[in-house]
């Protein structure tokens, strides 16, 4: 600040200490003694005198002191404040009062109160500066820090504000009455009032009359568990028109408060209404093309039943050399489409969800031999050399439907045959490959695939330009091949090279040989005691080989027990008409009938209604079971087969006390 001009009244030996007199006794005591910084300065700043707590403030010692001025101390951007006080008190302010920082010894920054006035003479000149100063800067410290804190908040609720206002969602909170307490700006968007005219107004006011009580058993439930995410009700906008509406929300048993976001849902609930109605749609066209194609069926199979009845003692009646190839041709029509039919039906039960399978161990040595007995025929009409690439000597098992492993195989044999040039081969192989899966592979030596073709071969109707040839053929045995094996778990699958033949593969998951469960079983447990009574009789109905010699061995240790089997429902029912078996043990997966409906006619018959069924199917759903067990079953036993569980049915079932009841 600018300097006073000299006044003789200033002590002209700025280096010695200002001595008091002594009158001035007391403030001696009170300047020395203050707990606060005191310092008496010249006109132009020069300290003079200052106390103990002054010099503990700022670092240095009444020498050093002495030998500096208040600006030397002065932290730079306050010393111009500094001068402005110092020009007001020469020109009669009593007393000036202002923070202001020092700098330390150390070169720390300290902040000070300052209060500053003049000591005057009798002459009401001025001769000294009177400083009084106290340490703030904890207080500064604890304001800078409260300042941040301020504005670190006011940022987090103006960002929380920007987020609110922008949000296309509702952001609200709802007090415990169940009444508004705030509201952003989308509540206008989603239901057409502005937020004024919601708060304070109870949210159940705007629910859809049907919707309130579901609204109000999951507000009670909030309550209890502190949060509800993805409950949708129906809200009435200022309109009148409806709007679905999404909520989370979460309850503050602190503040007695729910905070809430909405979203509106109600494209989204049309949508998903209007695929539930196409689901619902295609189902009851499902059901219709079902309906139809069984009812077509029947009425397609009378006809053909004369065609090819008919065409078949045509055939035997020693025909003209001109009527034979007439009549080969309407038989072998008929045969194609009788095809047709057999395979439209099978895949439209698949799509149907109706195709009922029996996915059990099934040893792929037999059905590999079976299919192969079955092929030989055709390959040997063609000149085709047909064989097994494998030994089928041992037991090999996969999880899959027997019949319909069958079914499949024969199909790929047959197309194998039919497309390989006479002079050909056709080879079937299995093997064990990674994932527990073993792969069946059927390779002919025919014209090959072109690669452009290969991804529309399991198209149904597309034979690949084949239709122009002379091959016969419906163009859906490749399509029912791949549904059959995916109904089975399995993959199904080609390799294929032009001019080099193709190769077909399936896959399917390994298993245990039922045999093998046997053993493990016996090594294991303990049968029960063979019955008392003379001997027993049991007939097996089930179309499994590999299932029919596990029983057998089972029973093997039984001698008590006659064992009669039957590998079709209608076969089953005649023997148990004849030979009034003791027991009857029922697959319900059989060649020519299911198994519900042979139970159906056991129960219906006076001869055999009396004799207990057990049933044996690896169908093990609960809706199953019980509709057997209504129809009139004794036992449902799912396979594989609990040994233990198997016997002890077997005797409750013979038992006197069961025979007598």
């Amino acid at each position: 600040m600018n300097q006073a001009p000299p006044s003789p009244l200033t002590n002209p030996d700025l280096s010695k200490t200002v001595e008091l007199a002594p009158g001035d006794a007391i403030f001696r005591e009170l300047f020395e003694g203050a707990p606060i910084g005191m310092a008496i300065l010249a006109l132009d700043e020069r300290f003079l005198r200052v106390n103990a707590s002054f010099c503990n403030m700022v670092g240095y010692s009444p020498a050093e002191l002495r030998k500096r001025t208040a600006e030397d101390i002065t932290f730079a951007d306050d010393i111009h404040r500094g001068r402005q006080l110092a020009q007001s008190l020469f020109h009669g302010t009593a007393r000036a009062t202002g923070d202001k920082r020092y700098v330390h010894k150390n070169g720390e920054i300290l902040w000070v109160s300052r209060t500053a006035s003049i000591i005057r003479n009798e002459q009401n000149e001025p001769q000294h500066f009177l400083l009084m100063v106290e340490d703030i800067s904890e207080r500064k410290a604890s304001e800078a820090a409260l300042e941040e804190s301020r504005r670190e908040l006011q940022a987090a609720l103006d960002a929380n504000q920007l987020i609110m206002d922008n949000s296309q969602d509702v952001i609200c909170t709802v007090g415990e009455d169940g009444c508004f307490l705030s509201m952003n700006a989308a509540c206008e968007e989603l239901w057409g009032y502005k937020a004024e005219e919601l708060l304070g107004r109870r949210y159940i006011e705007l629910v859809y009359a049907e919707d309130r009580p579901k609204t109000e058993a999951v507000a009670k439930s909030l309550l209890v568990t502190g949060k509800v995410t993805d409950f949708v009700n129906r809200y009435v906008r200022k309109d009148g028109t409806l709007v679905d509406v999404l909520w989370s929300a979460t309850w503050s048993a602190t503040d007695r408060i729910m905070f809430c976001v909405a979203h509106d849902v109600t494209d989204r609930s049309r949508i998903e209404k209007a695929l539930r109605e196409a689901k619902e749609e295609a189902d009851r066209a499902n059901h219709a093309k079902s309906d139809f194609l069984s009812r077509m069926s029947h009425e397609l199979r009378t006809p053909l039943n004369s065609i090819l009845g008919f065409g078949q003692l045509l055939d035997r009646q020693s025909p003209t050399e001109t009527q034979r190839p007439r009549i080969r041709y309407i038989l072998s029509a008929g045969r194609h489409l009788l095809n047709l039919i057999n395979e439209v039906l099978d895949i439209s039960r698949i799509e149907a969800g109706t195709l009922q399978l029996s996915v059990e161990p099934v040893c792929i040595e037999e059905a590999i031999s079976e299919a192969v007995d079955l092929m030989r025929p055709l390959a040997a009409e063609r000149n085709i050399s047909l064989a097994a690439n494998c030994s089928l000597d041992t037991a090999t098992y996969v999880l899959a439907d027997q019949q319909r492993l069958k079914q499949v195989l024969l199909n790929l044999l047959s197309n194998a045959v039919k497309y390989s040039a006479t002079q050909g081969s056709v080879t079937v192989s299995f093997a064990v490959s990674g994932e527990r899966l073993t792969r069946i592979s059927v390779r002919d030596t025919g014209a090959g695939i072109p690669v452009e073709k290969l991804a529309r071969l399991f198209t149904p109707f597309d034979r690949l330009g084949a239709e122009q040839s002379a091959v016969e053929g419906t163009g859906l045995g490749l399509a029912l091949c791949q549904r059959l094996v995916q109904a089975m778990n399995g993959k199904i699958g080609v390799s294929s090279t032009l001019g080099n033949g193709s190769t077909f593969w399936l896959e399917l998951p390994q298993a245990k040989s039922p045999l093998q469960t046997v053993a493990a079983s016996r090594s294991g447990s303990t049968p029960g005691e063979p019955l008392a009574e003379d001997s027993r009789r049991i007939l097996y109905i089930e179309d499994n080989f590999s299932n029919v010699t596990l029983v057998d061995q089972m029973l093997a240790e039984r001698p008590a027990l006659e064992l009669m089997t039957a590998m079709q429902g209608r076969v089953g029912l005649e023997l148990a008409r004849q030979h009034s078996p003791d027991l009857i043990l029922l697959d319900l997966h059989l060649p020519d009938m299911p198994g519900w409906q042979v139970l159906a006619q056991l129960k219906a018959d006076q001869l055999t209604r009396e004799i207990p069924v057990i049933v044996i199917s690896a169908d093990a759903t609960s809706p199953q079971i019980k509709r057997l067990l209504s129809a009139g079953a004794r036992a449902y036993l799912t396979k594989p087969l609990d040994i233990p569980a198997f016997f002890r049915v077997i005797d409750e079932a013979l038992s006197p006390a069961e025979a007598a009841a």
